[in-house]
C-alpha cells in the first residue's frame, strides 16, 4: 500500500458518520476501563455488554469494508487472490482501516476490551509485558484469519461472476472473534465450565472452532448478504440467536456465569431488534399468495409462514436453556416478549 492510496483512504472514508462511529468506539475504551476497575457484579455485567457491543460493531463494520475493497481491486486476478501471504492480509486489513483516522480510533476500541477482559479474568495481573503479548497474539491472529477471510472472498467473487462474496467476510470477522475468546479462555483456566460441567480447555476450544464453523456458515453470512442488499433467509436472526447462547455457553470461565447470563439476557434482545430491522421477512401480500396456491394445491405445510419454523426453534431453545439452567428462564421470557411485539 502506497501513500496516494492512503490518501484516497482517508478522503473517502473520512466521514462524519464514521467520526462519530470511531469517537463512540474511543469513548467506550476509557468506559471500559473504568468499569473493570469498579468490578463487582456490575462492573463484570457493563463490561461483559461492552465486549459483545464491540465485537458485533467489529464484524459488522471493519472487516467488510476491507474485504470489500480488496475484491473490487482484484476481481480479474485470480491467481492474486488466492496467493495471498499473512503480510499482505495484515497490510489490506489493518493497513486499510488503520488509514482513516477514524477507524484507527475504531480498532483501538475494538481490541482494547479483549486485552482488558481477558486480563482481569486472569488470577494474577500479566503486567504490561503479559499484556502486549496479548496483543500482539490478537493482532496476528485477527491478520490471519482476515486473510482467510479475503481468499474466501476472492473465490466467492469469482465464482459468482464478480459479486463480493458473503462467506470471506463472515470468516474474517469469525477468526477475530475466535481468537478473542481463545485468548480470554486461556488467560483465565485451563478448564472451561460449559452446562454439562467442567472440560479440558482445549476440548472447548475445539468445540468452538466447529461451531464457529457452522454459525459462519449458517447464520452470518445471511445476516451479512442482507447487510450488501441481498435476500435474506428467515434463519438469519435465529442463528444468530444460537451463536450468542453457544458461545456463552462454551466459553464463560467459572465464577462468572451468572454475570454472563444477565448480560446475554439485556444483550440478545436488543441485537435481535437491531437485526430484525435488516432482515426481509414474508410481508402480508406474499403470504396471501401462497396461501391461495397452497389451497389450490392441497400443500398444507406451505399455510404456515416461512420464518414460523425458525423462530419455533428459537423458543425450543430457549427452552432448553431453561432446563439446563433454571436461572436463565429471563432469556425464554425476553425471546417471547420480542415475538410478541
Amino acid at each position: 500500500m502506497n501513500l496516494p492510496d492512503l490518501v484516497r483512504a482517508r478522503a473517502s472514508w473520512l466521514t462524519p458518520q464514521r467520526l462519530v462511529v470511531g469517537g463512540v468506539m474511543a469513548t467506550a475504551v476509557g468506559a471500559f476501563a473504568a468499569l473493570m476497575s469498579v468490578g463487582g457484579k456490575a462492573g463484570g455485567l457493563l463490561s461483559v455488554w461492552v465486549l459483545l457491543l464491540q465485537s458485533v460493531v467489529l464484524f459488522f463494520y471493519g472487516v467488510p469494508a476491507a474485504v470489500n475493497d480488496f475484491v473490487e481491486e482484484h476481481r480479474n486476478n485470480t491467481w492474486d487472490m488466492l496467493r495471498l501471504t499473512p503480510l499482505t492480509g495484515f497490510e489490506m486489513v489493518v493497513g486499510r482501516l488503520v488509514a482513516s483516522t477514524s477507524y484507527a480510533a475504531f480498532l483501538a476500541a475494538a481490541l482494547a476490551p479483549w486485552a482488558l477482559f481477558a486480563q482481569s479474568l486472569g488470577t494474577t495481573s500479566p503486567g504490561y509485558l503479559g499484556l502486549g503479548a496479548l496483543w500482539a497474539a490478537l493482532a496476528t491472529g485477527f491478520a490471519a484469519s482476515a486473510t482467510l477471510g479475503m481468499a474466501a472472498a476472492a473465490l466467492a467473487a469469482r465464482v459468482q461472476g464478480g459479486v463480493v462474496g458473503n462467506t470471506g467476510m463472515a470468516i474474517g470477522g469469525l477468526g477475530f472473534l475466535v481468537t478473542g475468546y481463545t485468548m480470554t479462555m486461556f488467560s483465565s483456566a485451563e478448564t472451561v465450565n460449559i452446562f454439562f460441567g467442567t472440560v479440558s480447555a482445549f476440548t472447548a476450544l475445539s468445540a468452538l472452532l466447529a461451531f464457529s464453523a457452522v454459525w459462519g456458515a449458517v447464520g452470518a453470512v445471511r445476516t451479512m448478504g442482507r447487510l450488501l442488499s441481498e435476500r435474506q433467509t428467515p434463519w438469519a436472526i435465529p442463528a444468530f440467536m444460537t451463536s450468542l447462547w453457544g458461545l456463552l455457553a462454551l466459553w464463560v470461565p467459572a465464577g462468572r456465569g451468572s454475570e454472563a447470563l444477565d448480560a446475554l439476557c439485556i444483550t440478545a434482545p436488543a441485537l435481535v431488534a437491531v437485526l430484525a430491522s435488516f432482515a426481509e421477512g414474508e410481508d402480508r401480500e406474499d403470504w396471501k399468495a401462497n396461501h391461495r396456491l397452497a389451497v389450490r394445491r392441497r400443500d398444507w405445510g406451505a399455510l404456515l409462514p416461512r420464518w414460523s419454523s425458525a423462530w419455533l426453534t428459537v423458543l425450543l431453545l430457549a427452552g432448553l436453556t431453561y432446563a439446563f439452567r433454571p436461572e436463565a428462564s429471563r432469556i425464554a421470557a425476553m425471546v417471547v416478549c420480542f415475538l410478541a411485539r
